[in-house]
């Protein structure tokens, strides 16, 4: 009779401890978990997660496809600046080439990846691109029309040391 009392005692137990290890050293993981389990959006990060899917979903300009891609976390060439942010969200650092301010750098570090990931943006828009950055702050901003003017052309990996450095981030 003891042991029946004590088995849901130790069930609890151990899914404490294994919630513990995944919320401390696989986080993604418990993120995909929860995310899987929470059908109702109670948690923020479903929330988020779901408002990021409806953002993908209205983009009119491009193909199923293509939507589907963005929805599973990639992106591809010829992708506005705006949908690898739908997909990726918001990039880790922006740079502005120095010579011409129509190539545009979004740097990404993704999780379990010791490189940066590095994507080259080139204006496509038949006026010229404008985008700027704040030499206090060396923050780069687009404009929300901006994004919808830049496209991806290169995606590369580059090391970490490259990108503290002033000046042009040239692709190998």
């Amino acid at each position: 009779m003891k042991l029946t009392f004590l088995t849901p005692l130790i069930a609890a137990f151990g899914l404490c401890l294994v919630f513990f290890y995944l919320g401390n050293y696989q986080p993604q993981l418990l993120d995909k978990i929860i995310m899987n389990v929470d059908i109702f959006n109670i948690t923020e990060l479903s929330k988020k997660e779901h408002n990021r899917i409806d953002k993908i979903k209205r983009l009119n300009n491009i193909g199923i496809l293509e939507k589907q891609v963005l929805m599973s976390r990639t992106v591809f060439i010829g992708a506005t600046a705006e949908m690898i942010e739908y997909a990726l969200g918001q990039p880790d650092k922006i740079q502005i080439d120095k010579e011409s301010s129509q190539v545009v750098y979004y740097i990404y570090f993704l999780a379990d990846e010791r490189r940066p990931t590095f994507f080259q943006l080139e204006c496509i828009a038949e006026i010229p691109c404008k985008s700027e950055c704040n030499p206090d702050t060396n923050e780069c901003i687009l404009s929300d029309k901006g994004k919808q003017s830049f496209a991806l052309s290169k995606a590369f990996k580059k090391s970490a040391i490259d990108i503290g450095l002033p000046g042009v981030i040239k692709a190998d």
